[in-house]
């Protein structure tokens, strides 16, 4: 699987998709506060990868959306596995579940957007 989307995770594909994030998605959803979300992405993980999922669904290709969709559906279950996931739960936490309901609900497929709607977040 990797050979294959190889060239969507290199690190000017990973740099453009979240450029995408910020100059299409973040101008219609402003979740994110942008000058100190550099620091945050370097300690937190889960929310760089809603970020990159999210540019590469806007990104134009079909093959960088269907990676993203497969990276999606693991994401929420390692948030709420994360040993560091209890209440009363981070700020970036709540960010990245957020956007991983927005993804979907908004980029993803039929099962994606059902279970944003059935698992709370």
């Amino acid at each position: 699987m990797v050979d294959q989307y190889h060239q969507y995770l290199t690190p000017d594909a990973l740099s453009n998709y979240i450029n995408i994030y910020w100059t299409t998605f973040h101008i219609q959803y402003p979740i994110l506060h942008e000058p100190t979300i550099a620091i945050t992405c370097k300690a937190h993980l889960g929310l760089f990868v809603a970020m990159i999922t999210i540019g590469m669904s806007l990104a134009g290709d079909k093959m960088a959306h269907e990676l993203a969709i497969r990276i999606h559906e693991e994401l929420q279950w390692r948030i709420y596995s994360s040993k560091s996931f209890r209440y009363p739960a981070k700020l970036w936490q709540m960010q990245t579940l957020m956007l991983w309901e927005i993804f979907g609900k908004m980029f993803s497929g039929h099962h994606q957007h059902e279970m944003a709607h059935t698992v709370p977040s």
